[in-house]
């Protein structure tokens, strides 16, 4: 049986983890993997800090454009796939 998921999966379920929507199993190799993994600690870390700061933003109406959502998802899949 696998004991954590790879950086990969980590990415993907990312947000379902930060928002608690995960069971228990899923939830629990994420958190092994971060144990190991300082590339997917500061990801996770930095993308909670970016959220909130991004909340803070849309209750004052601004937005992000989705072209730039998408580039910052691009750029942290590469790191991702780089630093392995």
């Amino acid at each position: 049986m696998k004991h954590s998921y790879d950086c990969k999966t980590c990415f993907n379920l990312l947000i379902d983890y930060l928002e608690g929507e995960l069971d228990d199993e899923k939830r629990r190799k994420i958190e092994e993997h971060l144990k190991t993994c300082g590339p997917c600690i500061n990801y996770f870390q930095t993308y909670e800090k970016t959220t909130k700061l991004l909340k803070t933003l849309q209750e004052q109406e601004a937005s992000v454009p989705k072209s730039t959502q998408d580039r910052i998802k691009d750029f942290v899949l590469k790191e991702i796939s780089d630093s392995r």
